[in-house]
C-alpha cells in the first residue's frame, strides 16, 4: 500500500481515488475493506474508535464490534446494521481528515 500512497501524493489524488485504487488493486473483497486500508487502521484500532464514538454518544442500542466482526463485515460474509455503517463511515471519514491525509491529498 506504501507505493500507492506515494503515487497518490505524487499525482495528487483525491482520498477517494486513492481508495478506490486500493479496493481495485488489493483486490479487496468490499469497500469498507479499501477504505480501511486508506486511512492506515488495523481492525482492532478501527473496532476502538466505533467504540468510543459510541461510548461518546451514549448510544446504549448499538453493541461495539470486535475486530473479528469487522473482519466478517469486510470479508463480505456479514454486513453491518444501518447504524454501524453510518458510525463506520463517521468514523473513518475523521480518520482520513486527520494529520495522515492532510495535503497534499485533495479533499474534492
Amino acid at each position: 500500500m506504501s507505493h500507492l500512497r506515494e503515487q497518490a501524493k505524487a499525482k495528487n489524488w483525491t482520498i477517494w481515488e486513492l481508495a478506490h485504487t486500493i479496493h481495485a488493486q488489493a483486490r479487496t473483497a468490499t469497500p469498507l475493506h479499501a477504505w480501511r486500508l486508506t486511512a492506515e487502521l488495523t481492525q482492532a484500532e478501527l473496532a476502538a474508535e466505533v467504540a468510543r464514538h459510541i461510548s461518546q454518544t451514549g448510544e446504549q442500542r448499538i453493541r461495539p464490534p470486535s475486530p473479528f466482526q469487522i473482519d466478517r463485515w469486510e470479508s463480505g460474509e456479514d454486513q453491518p446494521a444501518p447504524a454501524i455503517r453510518a458510525l463506520l463511515a463517521r468514523v473513518l471519514r475523521e480518520c482520513l481528515a486527520n494529520a495522515h491525509h492532510s495535503p497534499p491529498f485533495s479533499r474534492q
